[in-house]
């Protein structure tokens, strides 16, 4: 199974992994942006530079791709 947003490549793995489509991924993706922005008052990437620890988890779609990926297992 595709553990990445980058390497899904058709409809169908995209439903299949996020419940959403690529199109809807996006628009969501562009909101998530936004709100993670409000929330905290830095993006994803800024955070990282800060943090003493490696990060895995670098952008912003990576963190929706595994909450939107959690979210379909359970």
């Amino acid at each position: 199974m595709k553990t990445s947003n980058t390497e899904l490549k058709s409809a169908r793995q995209w439903k299949a992994s996020t419940g959403v489509s690529e199109e809807q991924f996006a628009a969501l993706a562009e909101l998530f942006k936004q709100e993670f922005l409000n929330l905290f008052g830095k993006s994803k990437a800024d955070l990282a530079l800060d943090s003493p620890k490696e990060i895995h988890v670098k952008t912003e779609e990576d963190l929706l791709f595994l909450v939107l990926f959690s979210l379909k297992l359970a």
